[in-house]
């Protein structure tokens, strides 16, 4: 469920949005091999503000989020919020994006660290058919019940746009 509103934004205005989205997941698998990871159940809810400012090419964006998984009668729980920003330039043909988001953690109601997820990309446009994307994100976990981890990801990307044929009026 996402619920979202802007005001009017326009050439030399500022466009800001807010965005409310909450997703609630429920599983139940009886394959013998899951015995205990048979039932999981997510909770996600947000709520997000961004601001594009009146040049349209620069967006601040911030927001606060909750997660919850319960999985093996472990109830793990997220709270926290994000940062981001994008910037368009060379007459919008090149987009920066770069945003950070922290939670604090608990494990069945007990402190256990943080989780920190750091993500990036660069995207050209060179035509109207094709963009390229090189993108990272670092994620680390700290857990003092042995949940941490440290993960790093690249990628590069290719895009081609299919144009489509325009119908005859």
């Amino acid at each position: 469920l996402t619920w979202s509103t802007s005001g009017k934004g326009g050439k030399g205005r500022p466009l800001g949005t807010f965005t409310a989205t909450a997703n609630y997941q429920q599983t139940d698998n009886d394959n013998p091999l899951n015995e205990g990871f048979d039932e999981l159940s997510t909770l996600f809810g947000s709520l997000n503000y961004s601001l594009r400012l009146g040049n349209q090419t620069s967006t601040f964006s911030f927001g606060t989020n909750y997660n919850s998984v319960q999985v093996f009668n472990r109830l793990t729980v997220g709270l926290g919020g994000t940062l981001g920003w994008r910037q368009q330039l060379a007459d919008r043909k090149i987009s920066i994006n770069l945003s950070n988001t922290f939670n604090q953690n608990t494990v069945d109601g007990e402190a256990d660290g943080f989780s920190n997820a750091l993500r990036g990309n660069v995207v050209w446009r060179a035509g109207k058919l094709h963009s390229f994307n090189l993108g990272f994100s670092w994620l680390e976990r700290t857990s003092s019940q042995g949940f941490g981890f440290s993960e790093r990801r690249g990628m590069l990307g290719y895009s081609l746009t299919l144009p489509t044929k325009k119908k005859k009026t």
